[in-house]
């Protein structure tokens, strides 16, 4: 069964750009994912490393970037698919999975700061670490999110121009 969306073309400009942002941000992510994976290896074969606190470090961080990454992607997907066919069910799936990223996100900050804190006040550089990886964590997707919105903005401008233009002409 087939839910119609009634989205404007503006709304429906909007969601593309985001979708394509989106993928890319997901990519970059499963990338540093790997890259990471790659430096603990390295890390262990050199032997310059706490073996154990730095792979439980890995699998922690590596979930929580492996589930933001999922769920970015399902809204790249779910969004796109939903434009395609016009499906709002698709659009709801899609809104679903931006909502979770974001949740994820908001988790991840919250855990800086409780690390910041506990290593803070024990004077433990492991969890100085960890808080660190939460906060570098949040400032790369923070950083994601303010190229996706200034993409936005210059395609605003972009489109008040060519309307401008548009309208000068006539």
């Amino acid at each position: 069964m087939e839910n119609n969306t009634n989205l404007t073309p503006t709304i429906k400009t909007q969601i593309t750009t985001t979708v394509t942002w989106a993928r890319y941000a997901a990519i970059l992510s499963f990338v540093n994912l790997g890259l990471t994976f790659l430096q603990l290896i390295i890390g262990a074969v050199k032997g310059n490393l706490n073996v154990f606190g730095s792979v439980f470090s890995f699998i922690i961080s590596g979930i929580i970037t492996l589930v933001m990454s999922i769920n970015l992607l399902n809204y790249s997907n779910y969004a796109k698919s939903s434009l395609d066919n016009g499906d709002s069910i698709l659009l709801n799936q899609a809104l679903y999975h931006l909502r979770t990223y974001f949740i994820v996100m908001s988790i991840n900050l919250l855990n800086y700061s409780n690390y910041a804190k506990s290593s803070l006040d024990n004077g433990d550089s492991i969890l100085l670490n960890q808080a660190l990886y939460h906060l570098r964590t949040y400032f790369i997707v923070m950083g994601i999110l303010f190229l996706i919105i200034i993409g936005l903005l210059l395609l605003f401008v972009f489109i008040a121009i060519i309307v401008a233009i548009y309208a000068a002409a006539k």
